[in-house]
């Protein structure tokens, strides 16, 4: 098969599946709701372990994602949802895990689906300090909707007192259907927002990186911002033409350990699973 026609299917690959929900979305203005009440609401300590979960959930279209969630959930202090749906329903169901503080980022709305908003969200076990939203200058073609990103900050004691540096949550859901040159523009927005931030950094989500060429601007991008990925393999995250899709970079934290969550089936991807210690310093 020549390179040509290769391109030409993937053209088509994606063509059809924006074209599917073409008529299912509505773009909206970013909306950035907070709810809930956090179990924790002092500051970070030093040497505290950090469970995290990161999922692209699929719009909750699968039942089972109900039940998958109740489990996963339990023991995450941070939880970040990309194709997170909020009807009212769906907030009163995250009222019934335990005591999180939710952030919720719209990009869109369904309209199918009642006009129910859907982004991204943080789920938190710690009071957050501030949250923002930044969404994508480009969109995507067919559907004519943006892409979304969500930044949490949280407070951090050091000796016993509480420290100028913060941890930063970035939850990010790349712009998918684009030319190279503009995942790079937008890439390059994120890690502005990054730049703005001295402290630890916790930076994950579905990034949309099927291509060799948008894994290096990823990397590279991590890389200048001192951050290091955490190793999956291929098995433990969904797979798109050979290239994985969702990413975990830290910064200024130590990774204990991560786990295999490729049994969970509730959604196209495999949710991530990992610890981390805060440091010391």
């Amino acid at each position: 098969m020549t390179r040509a026609v290769l391109l030409s299917l993937v053209i088509c690959f994606f063509f059809q599946i924006n074209l599917d929900s073409a008529q299912a979305q509505i773009p909206t203005s970013h909306k950035l709701e907070v709810m809930g009440l956090a179990q924790q609401k002092g500051p970070l300590q030093p040497g505290q372990n950090i469970n995290l979960l990161v999922w692209n959930i699929h719009k909750a279209d699968d039942i089972q994602w109900f039940t998958d969630i109740k489990n996963l959930i339990a023991n995450k202090d941070f939880s970040l949802f990309q194709e997170a749906v909020y009807p009212q329903t769906m907030v009163d169901f995250f009222s019934e895990l335990g005591r999180f503080e939710w952030a919720m980022a719209t990009s869109y709305r369904l309209i199918n689906k009642d006009l129910s908003g859907t982004g991204v969200t943080t789920a938190s076990k710690i009071k957050s300090l501030h949250q923002d939203v930044l969404s994508t200058i480009s969109t995507e073609p067919v559907v004519s909707t943006p892409k979304i990103s969500l930044y949490t900050t949280y407070a951090i004691n050091i000796a016993g007192k509480k420290s100028e540096k913060e941890l930063l949550v970035a939850n990010i859901h790349a712009i998918n259907f684009v030319s190279n040159f503009t995942y790079f523009i937008e890439l390059l927005r994120i890690e502005k927002r990054l730049a703005q931030h001295k402290g630890p950094i916790i930076l994950a989500g579905d990034f949309n990186t099927w291509s060799e060429s948008r894994i290096k601007y990823l990397n590279k991008m991590a890389e200048r911002r001192g951050l290091t990925a955490v190793p999956f393999t291929e098995t433990e995250r969904r797979i798109t033409m050979g290239h994985p899709l969702d990413h975990v970079y830290y910064r200024d934290l130590k990774m204990i350990s991560k786990e295999d969550l490729s049994y969970i089936t509730s959604s196209d991807h495999i949710p991530l699973s990992v610890q981390f210690q805060l440091e010391q310093n």
